[in-house]
């Protein structure tokens, strides 16, 4: 019983610590902002079309191709 306990206990500060590390936004919340892309293009880590994309998925415009809304730069491509 007490290992169960001490289970879950681990469980959930593993959990709070995530929860903190990813500034209190869960899965489903908000991809980059426009100042964290900034700040990735600065680095070097994106290439312009990386670059142009999460810039208009943080601004939250359409994607230039289809006209559809830009998925979040946190989620995972479609599965075809």
């Amino acid at each position: 019983m007490w290992l169960g306990l001490a289970v879950l206990a681990l469980g959930a500060v593993l959990y709070v610590i995530r929860w903190i590390m990813m500034g209190g936004r869960g899965q489903s919340g908000p991809g980059l902002t426009i100042d964290e892309v900034e700040a990735l293009r600065s680095r070097g880590l994106l290439t312009d079309e990386e670059y142009r994309r999460a810039r208009r998925s943080a601004l939250g415009l359409p994607d230039a191709a289809s006209g559809e809304p830009a998925a979040k730069i946190d989620e995972p491509p479609p599965q075809e």
